[in-house]
């Protein structure tokens, strides 16, 4: 590539590089003799790099050696007299690779640059000529992020630096040659060319060394992060066993829901036949229980009101029995008084007779006392007789007082017998207007009585009508009685029925709320499942459609880079045709450089395009949609390394044929 289209392609943080590279190209092209003279510092800072195993440290070994070799054969071709024409061949070789070198190192350091950016989001590792991991062991080994190769799939060696031809040739070393040149008569002016330029070359192989190590520290970072990512996908590939697992827990609970799903449904069913059978059934008991309710009510009603009849009848019955017994009581009382008044006129008429008798014991006694007063008026005669003369004027006393004592003892009788007679004729008087009296109160109370006794007659007709009605009522209320007690038996069963079967009720009800919740959660379950059904299967949609993108990329990336190895053989082949052509020292130099970079070219787009035949083939047979991972990349941009190294053996080609 020319020095024009080297400055074209630099980037602001490139400035001191392609200044010094410019620096450089105006000192070589002045005809200053490029000299290298390593310090101790120098080769110290070399000794790491060596032991490492970089790319850039073989690079510059190999220039250092081949930069060796060249300068024996430059002291040799100076020994031979033609010095000066191989100096001017010298300065354009190492010109020519200096600025392949420079437009190399601009590449190489625009790449850095950009995946160091690009890095920390999408963690791309830098481009390798090796192959891609194939698709079938990352898909396989790591079924859901295979964003990074395996450590095998590593680049061992940077792309940019292991592309560098060797451009060391050209610069003639020190040490051992130097006597021979002061020999062929190479003037001072050369030497200090050289060390100028073998100062440069230094400092360029300073900075190749840094980069070396920036791309090393680039190369550990990747291996972390592919440590980090084999790590998460040993976990995503566990979350995945762990949810299949999972998935088939939950098929199986799925099938046993449905099971007793179906299993509550038939109970539903069952139970709500039997609630249909039921229904009716219960509406009948309930317009039986209403009818027995109406004819109860009824059956009160008029019990009430034979009760309330009784109880009048009753009422009228007590007041007839208590009229009665007050007749009873009032002739009773006549009974007592007829006996009163009849023992008073029985005490009256004992006392008549008493008085009868007294008045014959004071006729009785009235005659003894006329006998003995005629006894004594025999007495009084006798003594008369005696006591003639003596009792002449006593004889009329005697006399008179004998009359006086008979009219005071008849007066006396008289009197007697006349208040004896008034007493008796009172007596009589009183006896009888109290027998008038008795015999009136006798008419009217037997008047009464006629009236009681038929008063009572019909009372007791009544009263016989009344208890025929009782006796009537109270075998209807017997019967009521039975048939109540009937109703509330038949009553009490059918509440009883009616309480189980409200019980039954609830307990259906309660069954029908538990089995509605859990048809309500496993409709819940179903739909959670449908929708993880509906989102597993969006995503192996997805799953599918990047699949077979990554197929057809693949596909598109296997045909390009079969396309690009068969331009890259072309150009390879081109080049050597070209190299064959040049000149003998020309020929030398470039057969060494398209030898060591074509074969090394050829042979990685060759590793390459067997990478991806590998990979393709191991896609298309082992990999199914569901292995693939969730966000795939494309492989490490080989395209664009083929690319640049198209550009690269064109341009090379291109300052062959300048």
């Amino acid at each position: 590539m020319p020095l024009a289209s080297a400055a074209r392609l630099k980037k602001p943080a490139n400035e001191p590089l392609v200044v010094r590279g410019e620096g450089l190209l105006s000192n070589a092209s002045k005809g200053r003799r490029p000299s290298i003279d390593r310090s101790e510092d120098e080769k110290k800072r070399e000794n790491p790099v060596r032991r490492r195993s970089s790319s850039v440290g073989r690079v510059k070994e190999e220039v250092k050696e081949k930069n060796e070799e060249h300068t024996h054969r430059v002291g040799d071709s100076s020994c031979d007299g033609c010095g000066k024409m191989h100096h001017g061949l010298l300065q354009l070789q190492y010109t020519q690779s200096l600025e392949q070198q420079i437009a190399l190192l601009e590449l190489e350091n625009n790449y850095l640059k950009d995946h160091h950016q690009q890095q920390p989001q999408s963690f791309h590792p830098p481009p390798s000529s090796h192959p891609p991991p194939s698709t079938s062991q990352s898909f396989m080994s790591m079924p859901h992020s295979s964003h990074y190769p395996t450590p095998s799939a590593l680049p061992t060696r940077p792309l940019w630096t292991e592309m560098i031809p060797e451009v060391r040739e050209s610069p003639p070393s020190t040490g051992e040659r130097e006597p021979r040149r002061e020999r062929s008569g190479i003037d001072e002016s050369g030497r200090r060319e050289g060390r100028g330029m073998r100062s440069s070359d230094t400092e360029l192989l300073h900075r190749l060394e840094d980069y070396s190590q920036k791309l090393l520290g680039l190369e550990r970072k990747l291996k972390e992060k592919m440590r980090e990512s084999r790590s998460k996908e040993e976990s995503i590939h566990s979350l995945q066993s762990r949810l299949r697992e999972i998935e088939g827990n939950l098929n199986a609970k799925a099938e046993a829901d449905g099971q007793q799903k179906r299993a509550l449904m038939e109970e539903i069913l069952d139970l709500q036949r039997r609630l249909d059978e039921l229904t009716p059934i219960l509406a009948q008991k309930e317009a039986t229980i209403a009818r027995l309710e109406n004819d109860k009510d009824e059956l009160n009603a008029k019990m009430r009101g034979i009760q309330s009849e009784n109880g009048h009848l009753q009422i009228r019955l007590s007041d007839r029995g208590r009229e009665e017994s007050m007749r009873v009581e009032a002739e009773e009382e006549r009974r007592r008084e007829r006996q009163r008044i009849e023992i008073i006129m029985r005490e009256k008429e004992t006392e008549i007779e008493a008085a009868r008798s007294r008045d014959r014991l004071h006729i009785e006694e009235m005659t003894r006392l006329k006998r003995e007063v005629r006894e004594e008026e025999m007495k009084r005669n006798q003594q008369k007789s005696m006591i003639d003369k003596l009792t002449e004027e006593n004889g009329k006393l005697v006399k008179e007082c004998s009359r006086l004592s008979a009219e005071v003892s008849r007066l006396e009788i008289r009197a007697e017998h006349a208040e004896r007679d008034n007493q008796l004729r009172h007596l009589e008087k009183e006896a009888t207007r109290e027998l008038a009296e008795l015999k009136e109160r006798e008419n009217s109370l037997r008047i009464e009585l006629t009236q009681t006794q038929e008063s009572l007659h019909a009372e007791k007709e009544c009263s016989a009508l009344l208890q025929n009605q009782l006796k009537d009522g109270s075998s209807r209320e017997g019967e009521i009685r039975e048939a109540r007690s009937r109703m509330e038996r038949e009553l009490e069963a059918l509440h009883a029925l009616s309480k189980s079967l409200s019980a039954e009720n609830t307990t259906l009800r309660k069954d029908k709320v538990d089995q509605e919740e859990t048809i309500d959660s496993l409709k819940k379950k179903m739909s959670d499942k449908d929708r993880l059904v509906y989102e597993s299967g969006e995503k192996l949609r997805e799953m599918e459609m990047k699949y077979e993108n990554a197929l057809a990329r693949v596909d598109e990336e296997s045909s390009a880079q079969r396309q690009r190895t068969i331009e890259l053989e072309e150009l390879g082949q081109k080049l050597k045709d070209l190299s064959e052509s040049l000149p003998r020292s020309t020929h030398n130099s470039a057969t060494r450089s398209s030898t060591s970079a074509a074969p090394a070219i050829s042979s990685r787009s060759q590793e390459h395009h067997r990478s991806m035949e590998l990979s393709h083939r191991s896609v298309h047979s082992r990999v199914s949609p569901c292995s693939l991972p969730m966000h795939t990349q494309p492989p490490f941009q080989s395209r664009a390394t083929i690319d640049d190294v198209i550009e690269m053996t064109r341009s090379a080609l291109g300052t062959i044929h300048q």
